[in-house]
């Protein structure tokens, strides 16, 4: 889903910050724009095999970082998706593209993000390409994101510090690399130009190195420090957002650029923008299907994941805590952590007993070996992305509710919970009219309101917040 978004995002920016959509054979044989070239790419969007193109020219390097480059924009979320495959970042930024060299060997830390484990796995792979242009030395650093690996781990290793641990570790990794060549160079802070690009993960990363140089400016001026991510999530609780030369495309119904919660203190260096608006969301979906010849099946607004969230962690403390602990563990392995490596399962086996079977035994009020022939079973056939519904279902405690009498409230809510979206807001109002009594007993289980659809769609997951141990109820 994740590259899915990215595709979309790429398309997007087609779209809404046109440039001559001429091909290449046409550019050639008319000489047009002859300051610019036509680079074309290939990228894996996580089903199939994909290409497209953008205009380039080096001149787009020699601008000021500080104001909003369009062709910027659009190279940048070419490099973040071809940066998913080495072969194909490396095409796209070699001889054959747009003619950088490479001055770090990248095959090593792409064949590590293939060979992580469930115990390190705090890495991400990038490259580092550099050229001359104008009298200034330009290093592009594209940051891969996350694949269906063990990286999903990191991802939820938020830490207790200023920064997101996982992302920060990663960051480090690549600023250490960058460095030693920046260090070796010859050049004058003055003299250097810094672009860096990522797509989910790799976004956070490249986000974390754009704003941290720009703020010191150790190694070139602020001005000359590009940052363009897409699907940014937040990595740190010190994020500079007045900085300019920093752009952060997000999807509006996207959940990763909310993560870590803003409420919690993080953020993201520079400038987030929205990709879509009213306007053109009835019309990405015609567009996203002629394109990839897909269903468009993205949400329009992320409230209904937010007061989920919301609901169920709570606050920073609750993150800690036991019970969440071994669901993100869960949704780590069911995402990929041990797609590519399923000996990781031993591990992951231990650590969920070990997390989940006290809290369980009270809860459910079951042996505790019950509870773990149950754990085990569910886990080994965690192969489907579905089955980790059920067992956040289990931590939450919505086997307890529906225990409890409930399943006629929770019947009516999945009924009903998709078709709202398909209601006009007069119909809206008069099915919460008609069904004033159930709303009215769905409202006393879940302790709050219900007058917004997010509110409808997520009540299944807040009701479970009544039978949740005290530590995991918000205030």
């Amino acid at each position: 889903m994740k590259r899915v978004l990215l595709m979309l995002t790429s398309l997007l920016l087609i779209l809404t910050m046109p440039l001559p959509l001429v091909s290449s054979v046409y550019a050639a044989s008319t000489g047009f724009d002859p300051l610019r070239t036509y680079v074309r790419y290939e990228y894996n969007d996580g089903n199939n095999r994909c290409s497209s193109g953008f205009y380039y020219s080096d001149e787009f390097f020699l601008k000021d970082a500080e104001v909003f480059s369009p062709e910027l924009a659009k190279m940048g979320v070419a490099l973040a998706a071809a940066s998913y495959e080495r072969d194909d970042i490396n095409s796209v930024l070699g001889a054959d593209g747009m003619g950088f060299t490479s001055v770090f060997n990248n095959a090593g830390v792409y064949e590590r993000s293939h060979n992580l484990t469930y115990t390190d796995n705090d890495h991400v792979a990038y490259s580092i390409m550099r050229k001359v242009i104008g009298g200034k030395t330009v290093y592009v650093v594209p940051v891969k994101g996350t694949s269906a690996n063990e990286e999903w781990y990191s991802d939820f290793n938020l830490g207790n510090g200023t920064y997101h641990e996982g992302f920060r570790k990663a960051e480090l990794e690549v600023r250490e690399d960058l460095e030693r060549i920046m260090n070796a160079d010859g050049c004058a802070p003055e003299d250097r130009v810094l672009f860096f690009t990522g797509h989910s993960r790799g976004a956070a990363v490249a986000n974390l190195l754009a704003g941290e140089y720009s703020v010191s400016e150790a190694y070139a001026p602020k001005e000359q420090i590009f940052g363009y991510t897409y699907a940014c999530p937040s990595g740190t609780k010190s994020a500079d957002k007045t900085l300019k030369n920093i752009f952060n495309f997000n999807h509006p119904g996207d959940l990763v650029p909310l993560l870590p919660l803003k409420s919690w203190g993080y953020d993201t260096y520079g400038t987030d923008r929205s990709l879509i608006d009213d306007l053109c969301f009835a019309n990405m979906g015609i567009q996203f299907e002629r394109a990839t010849g897909r269903p468009y099946q993205l949400e329009r607004s992320s409230a209904s994941y937010m007061i989920l969230l919301n609901r169920f962690v709570g606050n920073q403390n609750n993150f800690y805590n036991a019970e969440i602990q071994a669901v993100l563990l869960l949704a780590a392995s069911a995402l990929g952590g041990c797609k590519e490596h399923p000996g990781n399962w031993v591990d992951v086996v231990e650590d969920l007993i070990s997390l989940l079977s006290d809290f369980l035994c009270e809860k459910l009020q079951l042996p505790k070996t019950k509870i773990t022939k149950m754990l085990v079973t569910k886990i080994k056939k965690l192969r489907e992305a579905a089955l980790i519904v059920f067992l956040l279902q289990l931590a939450a405690g919505e086997i307890k509710m529906m225990a409890d009498g409930n399943d006629e409230l929770i019947a009516f809510i999945q009924a009903y919970k998709s078709q709202i979206y398909e209601m006009t807001d007069n119909e809206f109002e008069l099915f919460l009219a008609e069904n004033f009594e159930m709303l009215a007993a769905i409202e006393e289980l879940v302790k709050h309101p219900i007058v917004t659809r997010e509110q409808f769609a997520a009540a299944l997951y807040m009701s479970t917040s009544t039978h949740r141990s005290p530590a995991l109820r918000t205030t």
